[in-house]
């Protein structure tokens, strides 16, 4: 189609173009006159224009990697939004799922739905400017009021990966070729009950030196060989294993103790579920046992 219109801009008429290129003549005649536009699909027009629509794409584009991914739901509202105050005084019905599917078929190419990972909220409320600009300051004078700067074999780095247990927020938009983004929860700051295995591990130094845990870790062979030979030989502090209470476990050792974790917790919900089942049952059956607390700990095991 794209070929038979470019014949026809350089004057070939549209039953000859039509016939060369095996097209539909009512349908390039309708496309070369402007009646259709061309790549546009049969159908009714789209609630939003299509620069509104592109207006949305960069929206969402621009908040995923600043940490507020936008969901179906969110980028469902704004375009109700903007589609109302595009008319305004009429009564305009809330944009569902159909108009969410095919917004999201037209710009399959551009908008990819991922499962965002949870940034915590202090985590959140320390990554500004200010707060990296002073750490940096506060490093530099540390490093020099030490001396650390010409002594690379005293300086390591350290960093932990941690493992959370609860479930991931709503899948939300974002550009195709990013394989992570993170999520800022907007709700107010309130205690955590989900709990998360942080794991710490500690890298070679700037100098390449490597530290005794490292060679402690290839002893307990925690640590294949091939990449132990890497490792250059410690120089100025002998070898020592780590103590018994610190030793690293393996990865199995972990996924055990995880999956245990989990059990107890799942026993603990039945527990207190089954609880307030027989609680809720008992006040239907009229129990009035409660003379004191030990009654009615006793009423509660009487149930139980």
């Amino acid at each position: 189609m794209t070929a038979a219109m470019e014949d026809c801009e350089r004057g070939m008429p549209v039953r000859k173009a039509a016939r060369i290129h095996q097209v539909p003549r009512q349908t390039l005649q309708d496309r070369v006159s402007g009646r259709v536009v061309h790549g546009s699909r049969s159908g009714g027009p789209t609630m939003l224009s299509p620069e509104d629509e592109n207006s949305l794409v960069q929206y969402c584009l621009y908040c995923a990697p600043h940490g507020f991914p936008l969901t179906h739901r969110v980028l469902a509202a704004f375009a109700t939004a903007l589609r109302r105050k595009r008319h305004p005084g009429g009564n305009i019905p809330k944009l569902g799922k159909t108009w969410w599917k095919n917004f999201r078929a037209r710009y399959i190419d551009v908008l990819s739905m991922r499962r965002p990972d949870n940034l915590d909220r202090a985590w959140a409320a320390c990554a500004t400017r200010e707060v990296v600009d002073q750490f940096y300051t506060l490093l530099d004078g540390t490093l020099e009021a030490l001396g650390l700067k010409d002594k690379p074999s005293q300086i390591y780095n350290c960093d932990e990966t941690g493992f959370a247990m609860e479930r991931g927020p709503d899948t939300s938009n974002t550009s195709p070729g990013s394989s992570t983004t993170s999520s800022i929860p907007l709700a107010a700051a309130q205690p955590s009950t989900s709990s998360t295995t942080s794991t710490t591990t500690c890298t070679c130094s700037l100098h390449r030196q490597p530290t005794p845990e490292e060679h402690a870790l290839v002893a307990e062979g925690l640590i294949p060989r091939d990449l132990a030979a890497l490792l250059p030989p410690i120089q100025r502090r002998p070898v020592r294993r780590l103590p018994v209470a610190a030793r690293v476990i393996t990865a199995s050792e972990y996924e055990h103790q995880y999956l245990e974790r989990v059990e107890k917790e799942r026993a603990r919900n039945a527990e207190r579920q089954r609880r307030a089942a027989l609680k809720r049952q008992r006040e239907m059956e009229g129990c009035r046992r409660r003379d004191h607390r030990g009654s009615h700990r006793r009423c509660w095991d009487h149930h139980l």
